[in-house]
Formats: structure tokens, sequence, C-alpha cells
């Protein structure tokens, strides 16, 4: 059977934040830190989140980072619903309340659905790509809330002759890469994954004894390693980095040739069907039967012996074939994971 390959996909990229102003007016520059004072914790507590997701292969797992990220943001959520307005402007008070808002839905509801669709993800191509879109979505829900927060921020700066320095902190720059080293790896991996799922095709065919899904299964296999090469090729590494193309390349190697196998597995299953047949037919006759139907039963016998030792031997070293590269591109991107994403926290 074919062994499903572990991914993180999480992409939550967080928007680089400001950081600290100066301004003519004192208390346009309360204002306007009383409007950000919560930003730095948030930004801590998403980034651990997406980290620990990062380490950990699953978003199930790492559900007490999710919760403290949450919890975070709703009391930001809080203080900002009750931010009184400057001097008769309710723009920034609205602009923050409403980013706020939009950080608590994203990461209450739409990672709530995520992590429910990676329950399901490795089913199909299809779930595989709804679940990475998914996800694609809800970070641009939060960068699209932050933008607006961001230009209104920034309007009232103007207006009110403040400085804005910007944000040039660690986990500013963090969340920078790991939104860049997410993006990287769902790319990879989806490009990938076609091939995956149409692997899983095959092997499920072989197992029904369906000799003519088996021969649709090996094309469409066929098809998908060819159209991801080169898109593996044009993706190219990360930071030259190629480790991650290279655990995929060798997969892919393996899939080609694993369908160039194909016929092993349909001589055995069209030999095993011929034999089954015939021994039916020698049963109702209690064994017996004509010379010719005799010598037709012992070749049967002969034919299914010899191909069931190639079916056997030819399975055994696919198998093992497969698991030594599917454990190579699991530790392989742990690895890249690890390297590329630093642990927060």
């Amino acid at each position: 059977m074919s062994i499903l390959l572990k991914r993180i996909a999480l992409a939550v990229t967080l928007s680089a934040w400001l950081t600290s102003v100066s301004a003519q007016s004192d208390k346009a520059w309360e204002y306007v830190n009383r409007v950000t004072a919560s930003e730095h914790q948030i930004t801590s507590e998403m980034l651990g989140y997406i980290s620990a997701v990062a380490h950990s292969k699953s978003a199930k797992k790492v559900s007490k980072e999710r919760s403290e990220a949450i919890a975070a943001i709703s009391a930001a959520r809080a203080k900002a619903s009750h931010l009184p307005d400057f001097e008769g402007d309710s723009a920034m008070r609205v602009a923050s309340y409403e980013y706020f808002n939009v950080c608590y839905v994203v990461m209450k509801e739409d990672y709530g659905k995520i992590m429910d669709l990676e329950e399901i993800a490795d089913q199909s191509y299809d779930n595989m790509e709804a679940y990475i879109k998914a996800q694609e979505l809800a970070n641009d829900k939060e960068s699209e809330a932050f933008d607006k927060f961001d230009r209104e921020l920034r309007a009232f700066a103007a207006k009110h002759n403040i400085t804005i320095n910007e944000d040039n902190s660690k986990e500013g720059q963090q969340a920078k890469i790991a939104g860049q080293v997410t993006k990287y790896t769902n790319n990879v991996f989806l490009t990938f994954y076609k091939c995956e799922s149409n692997e899983k095709h095959l092997m499920e065919a072989i197992d029904k004894k369906d000799v003519n899904g088996i021969e649709q299964s090996k094309g469409a296999l066929v098809k998908s390693c060819q159209e991801a090469l080169p898109k593996l090729q044009d993706i190219g590494g990360y930071e030259s980095d190629l480790t991650m193309i290279d655990a995929c390349k060798k997969l892919i190697a393996f899939y080609k040739s694993e369908a160039d196998k194909t016929p092993v597995m349909t001589d055995y299953i069209i030999k095993n069907d011929n034999f089954q047949k015939l021994k039916t037919a020698m049963d109702k006759k209690g064994g017996g039967g004509s010379q010719d139907e005799v010598n037709k039963f012992n070749q049967a016998v002969n034919d299914i012996n010899a191909s069931v030792n190639t079916y056997n031997k030819t399975n055994n070293e696919l198998n093992q074939n497969r698991a030594k590269l599917v454990d190579n591109y699991n530790n392989t991107h742990q690895a890249f994971m690890a390297k590329h994403i630093p642990r927060h926290k």
C-alpha cells in the first residue's frame, strides 16, 4: 500500500509591525501607543504557534500554542473595543478593533476548519489542495486586515506629525521568514503531491486486482511525474537549499520505476484469475476431467507459482524502497524546517 507523506502546510504570514513613534503632539503619541500596545504580545503568540506547528508535523498537536494566541488576540480586541476616539476621530479605534477581530476569527474559526481539513487532506489531491488553499485564504484575510489598519495608522501619523520607525525586530524578521519558508514548502509539496496521490490510486487498483484500473492509474502516475519534474526544476531551491527538491525527485524516480513494473502485477492477477477458474472447474468434477483439462490445470499451477514468486519479490522490493524514500522525504522536510524556521520561545 502507498505510504502517505507527512507534510506541514501552515502558511500564516505575520506582517511587520510598527514598533515606535515620536511626535510633536504628546497626546497623539500616547494614543498611538495605546492602539499598538498589544501588538508585540500578539506577534509573539502567533509566531510561537507558527513555529510550533512547523516543528511538530500537525496543527492539532500544538493546540496549547493556538489557545494562547487566541487568548492574547481576544484581550487585544477587548482593549480596542474600549478605546476612546481621538478628538472625535474614530478611524484608529475602528481599524485596530477590526484588525484584532479578523486575527481572532482567523485563529479560532478559520484554523479550526483547517485542522478539520487536515484530517482528510491525505485522502485525495483535491482535499490536499483545499487544505492548503484554506490556509492561503486565511493568510490573505489577515494580511488584508493588517493593510487596512496600517493605512489608517500611517494616515493618523501623517495628520499628527508622528514619525514612524519601521519594525526590524527579531520577531518581525522571524515572522517574515516563516511565511516565506512555508509558502515555498507548500509550493513544492503540492507540485509533488499529485504524483503521490496517483501512486496511491495505483496501489488501490493493485489491491483490488483491477487490471483496467491499474493501466489507467499507471498512465496518470507517469503523466503526473512527467509534469512535476519541470515544475520542481522551475521552483528551484530555497536560498540555494535544494534538499526538498532532491527528495521529491528521488520519489518521483521511484514512482516512474514502479509504473514500469506494473506488468509484473497484472501478469500475476491475470494468471491467478485463470488458475482460480480452472481450479473451480476441476473441483466441480471432483478432480477429474479430460487429459487436456488436466494438462491445462497443471500448466496453470506452474504459471501461478512462478508468477507469485516474481510478484512477491517485486512487491517486497517496491515496499522497501518506498518506505526508505518516504522516510528520506520526511526527514529532509523536518531538517529543512528546523534549518530555515528558528524555534520561537
